[in-house]
């Protein structure tokens, strides 16, 4: 048999040189990323805009300052804030109970090294999204207690490491649902919702960055 020559018997590497193969990675997360959220910002205006269709429909004609802001919207910002904290203090202390843990390392997985501003753009997407659908056009007709289950069990997962999600989402529909209707606004809600995901999604990242 002949034997190949030296240039004949180089192992198969892949198309990319080593050197830059760290730079693919992020490249390849960034573009994950952006994915994530502009799928994210397209589902929660779909969802916002079929609460708008429903508030418009079933309580025309509809005063939306009123609705959004209610009767004292700094205080009802400071409930939201308030509402907020106090749910990720609860998430923080139940982070030591098993399907908790499972629960945030698979965020981990999902949201990876997510950034700042793709975080805060979730963040804000989904609390004005769902809010405008659960607090602002559902629960004046369901009530608090129906609705806070309707939302937990839109956040029933496929994936059985994600099954303390709906837990946290009935306890946080009770919280946020409570807060518009001693502030009578839309307002405290959706800034208790965008607190809890902003804080909670950045200490994903810091977490997936510190792996």
């Amino acid at each position: 048999m002949r034997t190949p020559a030296p240039d004949e018997r180089r192992v198969p590497v892949p198309d990319r040189d080593p050197l830059t193969w760290a730079e693919s990675s992020q490249e390849g997360e960034a573009r994950e990323s952006r994915d994530l959220v502009v799928g994210a910002l397209i589902f929660y205006t779909i969802l916002g805009g079929v609460g708008v269709a429903w508030i418009e429909l079933a309580r025309a004609p509809v005063d939306w300052y009123r609705l959004l802001f209610g009767p004292q919207p700094l205080p009802s910002v400071g409930l939201g804030l308030a509402a907020g904290c106090l749910m990720v203090v609860i998430s923080r202390i139940l982070s030591l109970w098993q399907p908790v843990q499972r629960l945030i390392r698979q965020f981990v997985v999902v949201f990876g090294k997510i950034s700042p501003r793709a975080a805060l753009l979730l963040a804000v997407s989904s609390a004005i999204g769902e809010e405008l659908i659960f607090r602002g056009a559902a629960q004046p007709w369901l009530g608090l207690w129906v609705t806070s289950a309707l939302f937990a069990i839109v956040h029933v997962p496929l994936n059985r490491h994600f099954i303390a999600w709906p837990i946290f989402a009935f306890g946080g529909g009770l919280i946020m649902g409570s807060c518009a209707e001693m502030s009578e606004s839309l307002i405290a809600p959706i800034t208790a919702h965008f607190t809890v995901n902003w804080l909670n999604l950045r200490a994903i990242g810091k977490a997936a960055s510190s792996l």
